[in-house]
């Protein structure tokens, strides 16, 4: 059975951005992993609609949302409902910033 990380919009966004150097290194390991079949990337379904930010104020080029969805297609990666009671207590963990 493959370890499952859970991954939020940020790291989903600084990998399909190339991110700096550090945060690249830290991630490759569980790419990699991932990609042999060790490891199962699960991110909610709400990450899809978040990513959209991924330049900011920026409007989204086609360019990345190629990326985007080439990305979320990888069979190392498993999205996952959101529902009302998960939301509500996501957005409760986020105020307290758990």
């Amino acid at each position: 059975m493959a370890i499952k990380f859970y991954w939020d919009s940020c790291v989903c966004i600084d990998w399909i951005q190339n991110a700096d150097a550090v945060k690249r290194a830290q991630l490759q390991p569980i790419i990699t992993a991932a990609c042999n079949g060790e490891v199962l990337i699960v991110a909610s379904a709400l990450v899809l609609a978040e990513v959209v930010r991924a330049n900011g104020d920026q409007p989204m080029s086609e360019i990345d949302e190629t990326a985007i969805r080439t990305f979320f297609l990888h069979p190392y990666i498993a999205l996952r409902p959101i529902d009302h009671l998960l939301a509500h207590l996501a957005r409760h963990f986020l105020r307290i910033r758990l």
